[in-house]
């Protein structure tokens, strides 16, 4: 037979359940207990509203530095990477070709202006004799058509003078416009070949420009933006510490690509701190408009409910879920066309266990927005 339970433990479960009966009778009567949410303001603030692209950086100017002569580099006179002016010299070719060439051509003028001289002062003699009537008419023209040769010639190798100065010219070769040169192509002593090698290329990068494209829907929008005044154009770099530059729109192509249904652009920053270089891709944005006072309020604070977007707000402590209409995104922020006023705190962490009238605890009530980049 079983052995019967003590009178002492049948006290001590009694008063265990009477202890845990009374534990729950006051969790009931304290009701539901608060959820810790984390809140923000919503806040009005004017936002630009920007249309996000891709975009490629140019230079503004560039000039790839070729030789007109042949000959061999015989000194460079720029360092890799180097700023340069226009008129700077850049290379020297040898010249010995080109400077015998003058010679020449100065040598042949010089006799050429001997020859006409003599014949001018033949023809002042005979033109003096015909009117005595000692030479014939023939004479006294054949003559002059030999003066006026001779003169001809002259201005002929003047000109060949003034080409075997400009091909003498051309050994030293200097930049043509402002801007920072590259890496040398080629190093001294090495032959060149007239028109055909490339020795540098000179990119002016203050100022810069950038190219970038949209889709035909937005076409409308920019153009109007663009007849009506200066359109501003955003540059967000990519590198390890992301900034984001100005400039302006400068130009939107007469015509869009078939073939990927975009138009094409081309801005101007000026670039003065060089934060922008030539092939560079970016995060370009076209600032179309300002929506003055728009209220924004995190992306992660709106949730997706079967009638449509929704927020929560907390009124009294106490969660209420606000149907809201969603408008452009701005960085890690949403602008609510309707549904929210400014100073409303909607919950943006701890909406999984929230449900309407529920109780809350903000951890950060009133928390304001990171100010946004745009």
């Amino acid at each position: 037979m079983p052995r019967p339970i003590p009178f002492s433990a049948l006290l001590i479960l009694a008063a265990t359940f009477l202890s845990l009966a009374a534990c729950h009778g006051r969790d009931q009567a304290k009701g539901p207990q608060p959820v810790p949410v984390r809140t923000v303001t919503a806040e009005p603030r004017d936002t630009p509203l920007v249309l996000w692209t891709v975009g490629s950086v140019r230079a503004s100017n560039s000039v790839s530095v070729r030789s007109r002569q042949d000959g061999n580099i015989m000194k460079i006179h720029f360092l890799d990477g180097a700023e340069v002016q226009a008129g700077d010299l850049l290379y020297t070719i040898d010249p010995v070709s080109q400077t015998l060439a003058k010679s020449q051509a100065q040598a042949s003028l010089a006799s050429d202006r001997a020859a006409a001289e003599l014949a001018m002062q033949e023809l002042t003699r005979y033109k003096s004799l015909y009117a005595q009537g000692v030479v014939s008419k023939n004479d006294y023209d054949q003559r002059r058509t030999t003066a006026e040769t001779t003169l001809a010639q002259v201005r002929a190798s003047q000109a060949s003078v003034g080409i075997a100065g400009q091909t003498l010219g051309y050994t030293a070769i200097r930049s043509p416009i402002d801007g920072r040169i590259g890496v040398s192509k080629l190093d001294e002593g090495n032959l060149v070949v007239a028109n055909q090698d490339v020795l540098a290329t000179i990119n002016t990068i203050t100022p810069i420009d950038l190219d970038l494209s949209l889709p035909e829907r937005h076409l409308e929008a920019v153009r109007l933006a663009f007849r009506t005044g200066p359109v501003q154009v955003l540059a967000a770099t990519r590198g390890g510490k992301p900034e984001q530059v100005r400039g302006v729109l400068r130009a939107i192509d007469n015509s869009i690509n078939p073939g990927t249904g975009m138009f094409d652009m081309r801005a101007r920053f000026e670039n003065t701190d060089e934060q922008l270089w030539p092939g560079q891709f970016v995060s370009a944005g076209v600032i179309l408009s300002t929506i003055k006072g728009a209220v924004l309020v995190p992306a992660q604070a709106v949730q997706r409910g079967p009638d449509g977007d929704f927020v929560y707000r907390v009124r009294d402590d106490k969660a209420e879920p606000v149907q809201v209409k969603v408008g452009i995104p701005v960085d890690d922020y949403l602008v609510l066309d309707s549904g929210l006023t400014a100073g409303d705190e909607v919950v943006v962490e701890g909406q999984i266990r929230l449900y309407p009238g529920a109780p809350v605890a903000p951890r950060t009530p009133n928390a304001k927005p990171a100010g946004t980049s745009s």
